[in-house]
């Protein structure tokens, strides 16, 4: 009796692996997209730790722009001298780094542009962003702050959920993301290397996606 028991139970686990396997080779990668996307979704729904004081986000709700007026020209309808103002201000107030997530493509007077590239060239702590082989800021912009442009271009999952960035893109022009240039810029050291799907930029580890 324990023998034919203990054969039933061999006979189970060979069923078991072959069945798995079956799943590896020939199964739907939709399947295994999807419980992968499960799994991901469960843990970023996880509670969070509270984040750190020292992070502010700067955000342009419909408030700010109802107080613009429609025919004004720029980004948002801000003038290129606005985001020089909160850039400056930032700035004096001791602020380490900056992330601007708008690309500032549209075309500005002369003198409006200055007024940002001036701030541009004197703060290397502000990382503004880009799209690889596209979209890209302003020419004048992208001579003073050329090694300040990060991408900004995300690939979503098949169910139009973006869960990760790669931490390089394959744009020589913007070959660092958005999230990767800002992190290394606190960091204090630029460049670094991937090793084990991380990106090493000093001690620490950080790990984009």
């Amino acid at each position: 009796m324990k023998l034919l028991q203990l054969n039933k139970f061999k006979l189970f686990i060979l069923c078991s692996l072959v069945y798995a396997g079956f799943l590896l080779v020939f199964g739907p990668l939709a399947l295994f997209n999807r419980l992968d996307q499960q799994l991901s979704n469960y843990l970023y729904l996880q509670p969070e730790k509270s984040p750190s004081e020292d992070i502010v986000l700067i955000a342009i709700d419909d408030k700010s722009l109802e107080l613009r007026e429609a025919s004004e020209i720029g980004t948002l309808q801000f003038a290129k001298a606005d985001y020089a103002n909160v850039i400056q201000k930032l700035a004096d107030a001791g602020v380490s780094t900056i992330g601007l997530d708008i690309i500032l493509s549209e075309a500005s007077g002369d003198e409006d542009v200055k007024k940002l590239t001036d701030v541009l060239s004197d703060n290397s702590m502000v990382i503004i962003a880009g799209q690889p082989n596209g979209l890209k800021p302003l020419q004048a912009i992208q001579d003073v702050a050329e090694e300040q442009i990060a991408s900004v271009v995300f690939v979503p999952d098949d169910d139009t959920v973006v869960r990760r960035q790669a931490v390089t893109t394959e744009d020589n022009d913007l070959p660092t993301t958005f999230a990767l240039k800002i992190a290394s810029t606190f960091l204090g050291k630029e460049g670094g290397h991937i090793e084990n799907q991380s990106y090493i930029v000093s001690d620490e580890t950080i790990r984009v996606g």
